[in-house]
This record gives structure tokens, C-alpha cells and sequence, in this order.
């Protein structure tokens, strides 16, 4: 099963992920984790795209489909990969479709995590981690037995700098603009299947199962064990 995973910030995108990848035994591929991790001075595409993001600067287009060429060419793609993160416009969805299409390896279904905004919101903003184990907290749904400090080693829980209100709004505002198309895209395409993602995570990755259960396949897609 070749999939993409959507939603905005706050959704749960992240964590389901993680959870599909596991259970039906796929890789999870973020193109910002494979553009982070190119070392240094590598002149191949993965270390130019690092180097525009040391600068601060988009990475271009044609050069992130490079990177995830290579990535996808990786022999544990061939039973099927889970895109996190991209594309974000309909430009990248189309130089994807085609570059896809090259390898012998077209999308199957996108999922599309939706929700009420001001949920979403509040978990972004509720959201705090600790400093030295990295448990990870919320101060409205899943807060410390003792404010500000972790269950698991006592140490001090933070907020990430980029939770606040203000910069949470702009990351909502700038997803909104970025997909509103891709979404249509998708659509159109006949390959869009919107989850709710407004519940707890346990009921979420249950509703994403059962589309992919009821998913037709082909014989060399099996499901996952177990």
C-alpha cells in the first residue's frame, strides 16, 4: 500500500504515522527528517537541500524529489510506504504523481486527518515534553501528577517555543492556503479519504485501519500480521 498522510498542524498526523508504519509494516518516510539528516557537505541532493535549510531557505522542489528518489528506490519500499509531510502543494503532488509513476510505484490512497481547528489548537498549545526523558504531556487531556514536573524521572516538563498561540495560528493559516487545492486534487483523482481525527488517538488510528482494511488490494499487498 502506497499512501500519503495529511492533515493540519495539531491533527495527530505525526503519531498515527508512526502507528500505521508499525502495524502494517511499512516505512514511514518524512522528507523534512530525510533533509535534516544529509550530513554536511555532502554534494549529492540530499546535502544541497541541507544546505538551504542551514540557510534558512526553501529547499526547491525538484531538488526534494531527488532526495525522496532515492529514498524510494530503497528496497524496503516495495511492498508499499507511508508519505508524511508532502507533498504540501498540488505543484509537489504533481511532480510526485510523475516521478511515482516512473519508478512503477503510483499512490494508492491519501489520508486526509480532519478536525475541528480550535481542538487542534488546544492540543498544540496544551502539548509540553520533558527535558530529559522526553515523555511527552498535555495540561488539558493528559497533564503530570504534579504540574510542570514528569511522571516518569521528576525532571521539569517544557513547552516548545513554536506552541504558542500566535505561531500556531500562522501554521494553521499557512496549511489552510497550502492544501486547499491539494485536497481538491486528490479529490478529483478519486484517491482522498477523510478520517476524523477529532477524537483520542486509539479511536483515531481505528478509523484510519478500517479504510485501509476495506482498501481493495493487490495479491502482492498483504495485510499485516497479527
Amino acid at each position: 500500500m502506497r499512501m500519503v498522510l495529511i492533515g493540519p498542524p495539531g491533527s495527530g498526523k505525526g503519531t498515527q504515522a508512526t502507528l500505521l508504519a508499525e502495524h502494517y509494516r511499512i516505512p514511514r518516510i518524512s522528507v523534512s527528517s530525510l533533509l535534516r539528516q544529509a550530513p554536511r557537505g555532502d554534494e549529492g541532493p540530499a546535502g544541497q537541500a541541507r544546505a538551504f535549510l542551514d540557510m534558512g531557505q526553501p529547499v526547491p522542489d525538484e531538488l526534494i524529489l531527488q532526495v525522496l528518489k532515492q529514498r524510494l528506490r530503497q528496497p524496503d519500499t516495495r511492498d508499499g510506504f507511508l508519505l508524511v509531510g508532502f507533498p504540501r502543494t498540488t505543484a509537489q503532488a504533481l511532480l510526485l504523481d510523475e516521478l511515482l509513476d516512473r519508478l512503477g510505484q503510483p499512490l494508492d490512497l491519501v489520508l486526509l486527518l480532519e478536525g475541528d481547528a480550535d481542538h487542534f489548537m488546544e492540543r498544540l498549545e496544551g502539548r509540553r515534553i520533558c527535558r530529559s526523558c522526553g515523555a511527552a504531556y498535555n495540561i488539558f487531556s493528559n497533564p503530570p501528577r504534579v504540574e510542570g514536573v514528569c511522571d516518569i524521572c521528576g525532571s521539569r516538563i517544557r513547552q516548545r517555543g513554536d506552541d504558542n498561540e500566535d505561531t500556531i495560528a500562522n501554521r494553521m493559516r499557512v496549511y489552510e492556503q497550502q492544501t486547499a487545492s491539494l485536497v481538491q486534487y486528490y479529490k478529483l483523482h478519486g484517491k482522498l479519504h477523510l478520517i476524523d481525527a477529532d477524537a483520542v488517538e486509539k479511536q483515531v488510528f481505528g478509523r484510519l485501519c478500517k479504510v485501509l482494511e476495506e482498501y481493495p488490494r493487490t495479491p502482492d499487498q498483504g495485510r499485516a500480521e497479527g
